[in-house]
Formats: C-alpha cells, structure tokens, sequence
C-alpha cells in the first residue's frame, strides 16, 4: 500500500487501515508529502489482506481554492 498526493501538499501523521476480518493495522507516517509524490510502500501485517476501509489523518499544508486529492495504490 502507498498514497500519492496531487494538486496541493499535505502534512501525512497516519492512516489507519481496517481489513475485512475485522483486524486492523495503525500506519504512521509523519512527513510533508508534495504534489506528485508518494510514501513509501507498506507492508501489512498477516497473509490475508483484503482491506474493508483506510482513514487518514492529514493537514492541509496550502490554503486556497486547490484542495489535495490523495489516492490509496494497493496490489
């Protein structure tokens, strides 16, 4: 797993992420993530992966009219 960032930079502190079995895995990430740009990929934990949700806990670094689009990349 591994989020890319677009149109504005974000403050990433961490994601939580909840898989289907009801177990869940705390991320933290804690950098400055620019337009263009991803973390760094992610191991989960276990040999069953099938993730239900992910939620993030980011601050928007710019203020204006650009607000950041983040995407979650898992395979």
């Amino acid at each position: 797993v591994r989020l890319c960032v677009f149109n504005a930079p974000i403050r990433m502190r961490d994601f939580d992420i909840r898989f289907e079995n009801n177990q869940r895995q705390d991320v933290r990430v804690r950098e400055r993530i620019g337009p263009g740009r991803c973390t760094r990929n992610i191991d989960l934990n276990g040999n069953r992966r099938d993730i239900d949700a992910i939620r993030l806990k980011y601050e928007r670094i710019q203020r204006g009219w650009r607000r950041p689009l983040v995407r979650v990349q898992a395979r």
